[in-house]
């Protein structure tokens, strides 16, 4: 039993704790994600993470690349992480930066292991075996300090900004004010429809303070020659 500011999560390494226990299965380049997407359907509690591109990358490019990568996989859901890609130079440079973690980490590459048939099955291995190891991990009550939710617009429909949108807004903000983190993210476009409730109750907010000013604004005329 816990508290109303608690949860149950799992304790990682390095401070964090995650909600889930998962493997993660990183391809390091768009070519490897075959055998990426392969390997987690096989095992379960197992997800895939493809990239876009990973080949013929350099600079600040390249470090976008693998820090984004580094950074998913250094997230406090994973458990472990296993590596995919063509060859041993990717692999070991986001294993690396994953493994300051503390969580266990393993690498496959496609032509070391001789194929990509051979690499899913040498993954599948691997995930297994990675999966046995954060299987004994258990679950801890925590303070709501730790606790850090994404939230993600699925998909809005012409109920949500009246339904769901809000509840998930003030449970967002019980776990801020209980000490916890809350991020939020939008899609690459805006719909109107959901933001509708909001919308009309900001227009009354500003009619509301406008008309409650008593500063005189200045006239200005203008002349058209």
């Amino acid at each position: 039993m816990t508290s109303a500011k608690e949860f149950i999560g799992y304790p990682r390494e390095d401070g964090q704790v995650g909600v889930r226990n998962r493997l993660a299965v990183i391809s390091a380049m768009d070519n490897a994600n075959p055998v990426a997407k392969r390997v987690a359907g096989i095992v379960r509690n197992a997800v895939s993470i493809t990239a876009p591109f990973g080949r013929g990358q350099v600079a600040e490019d390249r470090s976008r690349h693998d820090g984004t990568l580094i950074g998913i996989g250094c997230n406090p859901n994973f458990g472990a992480v296993l590596i995919i890609s063509l060859e041993p130079s990717s692999a070991g440079k986001i294993a690396e930066g994953v493994a300051k973690s503390g969580k266990p980490v393993e690498i496959v590459t496609i032509q070391q292991a001789g194929g990509t048939l051979k690499a899913t099955a040498l993954g599948v291995r691997k995930a297994i075996g990675l999966i046995q190891a954060i299987g004994r991990l258990r679950r801890e009550p925590h303070p709501l300090t730790d606790l850090i939710v994404g939230v993600e617009c699925g998909g809005s429909d012409t109920t949500s900004g009246f339904s769901a949108n809000p509840v998930t807004g003030l449970v967002g903000d019980r776990i801020v004010d209980a000490g916890g983190k809350r991020i939020s993210l939008a899609k690459g476009y805006i719909r109107f429809t959901p933001f509708l409730p909001l919308v009309l109750v900001y227009i009354k907010t500003l009619i509301d303070l406008f008309t409650s000013l008593t500063i005189p604004f200045p006239i200005y005329q203008a002349s058209v020659s």
